[in-house]
């Protein structure tokens, strides 16, 4: 088969499960089947993943390549999909992505329409449709910190901060000769952010397409989206230290009566919201506990360095 002109990129981590749906997507693309390959990076996982993917390889046969390393974060099973690729595209996507069945195609058309080595198109993720979907979660991608495509002004050139890769594509090239992902993020949360911002300062410009379109399908509720939040706050210190941003200060002394008046507030808010989160939208709720819990997570991971 000669090289592929688009390689799909995906990280996986112990989710067996979803991950079949997001290759049996993949399989079933309107793209011709010899245009693309599936570079398939297990970053440690302990759930049989190896076992499942050795079922399934014998319908996609060499189409489908499958690589293991020890578990080392996103970034770095990242960095190894690109450097193993052999398409001239590549196209980030997660583990618990369900592909829309045109979504490569229209990457693959959006890079022959814009063939500058320099420009990036990012695809919508949107909650899975087939699957429960709650108020918070729909809060979380409509103001919420899940993606903020709302915040869109320009779709000829969305900025780094939109640099998502559940969701995005680059020629491998550019890739390569302007610097992958910092493999010192241990977390799926500004790794992503922080490559985007390297390459902008080089020339990428990233366009948007809401037709190329990903279904993330990843129940998500509160409990998790504050803990999500607090490895957040740790990646975001990462990357203001690589960036060179000055810390805010730190409000008040721990054990004081100012930090503890706030510790009953945050949990009275996430009494309240764990309450209404699949019930009604309380925006100004799970706004401060998402705030709250990054900031947790920020000063928690600083008190330690």
């Amino acid at each position: 088969m000669p090289d592929p002109a688009l390689s799909v990129v995906v990280p996986t981590f112990n989710r067996r499960a979803t991950l079949l749906r997001c290759l049996e997507a993949l399989r079933r693309q309107t793209a011709a089947p010899d245009s693309f390959e599936v570079v398939l990076v297990d970053d440690g996982s302990s759930d049989g993943t190896d076992e499942t993917v050795a079922q399934v390889q014998g319908e996609w046969g060499t189409r489908l390549r499958f690589f293991r390393q020890p578990n080392r974060g996103p970034a770095t099973a990242r960095n190894r999909g690109v450097r193993e690729a052999k398409g001239t595209i590549v196209l980030f996507i997660g583990d618990d992505i369900v592909a829309h069945p045109d979504l490569l195609r229209r990457h693959q058309e959006a890079h022959r329409r814009r063939p500058e080595e320099s420009v990036a198109l990012l695809g919508l993720t949107t909650w899975d449709p087939t699957q429960r979907i709650t108020p918070f979660m729909r809060w979380l991608e409509n103001g919420g910190p899940q993606y903020k495509y709302w915040s869109i002004r320009d779709p000829e050139n969305v900025g780094y901060v939109h640099f998502y890769t559940s969701n995005i594509s680059l020629k491998r090239g550019f890739l390569l000769e302007k610097g992958l992902f910092d493999e010192e993020f241990p977390y799926a949360s500004y790794e992503d952010i922080e490559l985007g911002r390297r390459l902008e300062r080089q020339g990428l410009r990233i366009v948007y397409d809401a037709e190329a379109v990903g279904y993330h399908d990843h129940m998500t509720r509160l409990k998790d989206a504050v803990r999500r939040m607090e490895r957040v706050g740790e990646s975001r210190l990462l990357f203001e230290q690589k960036t060179g941003r000055r810390p805010p200060p730190l409000q008040g002394a721990q054990g004081s009566l100012r930090s503890l008046l706030a510790e009953l507030k945050f949990r009275l808010y996430y009494r309240l919201g764990a309450l209404a989160e699949d019930r009604i939208v309380l925006p100004w709720v799970y706004a401060y506990l998402m705030d709250k819990a990054l900031w947790r997570g920020y000063w928690r991971h600083a008190k330690t360095m």
